[in-house]
């Protein structure tokens, strides 16, 4: 969407121009919902609805140019994702471990909005902490710039892009050391009774 564009359809959201807001919707919606999908969102799609409401009820009270826009929908989106993590600690939850998608060799480079790779990229981002999945889901998935992230963050450029590099790092010893345990459960099923390679170290557990 131009700028011009941009701030047609925004003044005419802020007087209550339901098609107007349906413009900025579009916009931003999308790469929301990719966002809170892939930070764990119970349902995606009604907190994504959730999310566009709140900027709706709040958009008389925003001012500044379209990438400020995008900016500023994230941080109501992070501040919803958060209060929904929040609230699921307080429910008891029984977990079915044989149900855990297992890490494997995906990559954020090559994500696709299916259901399989939501699930994936969001068990690995799960390991991270929260600043870190959120920068990478923010960057990687929604296609944000790092100076948009910083301004949803609240850091600065530079701390971005460095969370984003110790994040990516942390994904890549998440998926070595899957590959180690696969090659490991690999060699067992067809050699079981033959002593552990490597000196009699177990590669299962590298420390």
């Amino acid at each position: 969407m131009e700028e011009l564009e941009f701030r047609s359809a925004l003044r005419q959201a802020q007087k209550g121009d339901g098609q107007a807001f349906g413009k900025l919707y579009v916009l931003v919606a999308p790469r929301i919902r990719g966002f809170l999908h892939t930070r764990g969102a119970e349902d995606a799609d009604a907190l994504t609805n959730e999310v566009m409401l709140r900027a709706f009820n709040s958009i008389g009270r925003f001012s500044g140019s379209q990438s400020a826009f995008v900016g500023w929908v994230f941080q109501i989106s992070r501040n919803a994702i958060i209060d929904e993590a929040r609230s699921r600690q307080r429910r008891p939850q029984t977990v079915d471990q044989d149900d855990a998608p297992e890490l494997g060799d995906a990559v954020i480079d090559t994500w696709h909005e299916d259901q399989q790779s939501v699930d994936r990229v969001a068990e690995l981002l799960s390991h991270l902490s929260q600043d870190q999945a959120d920068i990478v889901a923010m960057r990687a998935i929604a296609g944000l710039s790092y100076e948009e992230i910083a301004a949803v963050c609240g850091k600065r450029v530079g701390a971005v892009r460095a969370t984003y590099s110790r994040g990516r790092a942390a994904l890549k010893s998440l998926l070595e050391l899957e590959n180690l345990r696969r090659e490991q459960r690999g060699r067992d099923r067809v050699a079981p009774d033959e002593p552990v390679a490597n000196g009699g170290r177990d590669l299962t557990c590298p420390t």
